[in-house]
């Protein structure tokens, strides 16, 4: 369920503050960060760092990672489509998309709704 609400909420987020208008010009971007999380799936399919556990209608990973890829495909034409000019500008949205993104993996992990397996721990999330 927290994956099927956090993609309601950044789906209202990106039809809000997306730049729906330049889509084209992130379409390259969009493509590399989503076939990249397509790429460790594949890559680590038999040796996980980590899995997000499924709470939702649909009972199997895959229907997690295709809530993770519109997560993903939204997040990225908010932060691409509003992207500033300026060096500080700049520097001050990395780190809130930083912060933003380490939220809600904090959350997963209270809400249990990710595991870490192979070496990969809770304690290496927070130093």
């Amino acid at each position: 369920m927290p994956f099927i609400a956090l993609d309601v909420f950044f789906i209202l987020a990106a039809w809000r503050w997306g730049d729906w208008r330049h889509w084209q010009t992130y379409h390259s971007t969009l493509l590399f960060f989503l076939l990249g999380n397509v790429f460790y799936l594949r890559l680590t399919c038999n040796y996980p760092l980590w899995q997000h556990q499924p709470w939702h209608p649909i009972p199997s990973y895959i229907g997690v990672e295709l809530c993770c890829l519109i997560c993903f495909a939204t997040t990225s034409l908010i932060y691409l489509g509003s992207f500033p000019k300026g060096v500080m500008k700049s520097i001050r949205w990395m780190a809130l998309w930083v912060v933003i993104y380490s939220a809600i993996e904090v959350l997963y992990i209270f809400l249990d709704a990710i595991r870490y397996f192979n070496g990969w721990t809770k304690s290496s999330i927070f130093f």
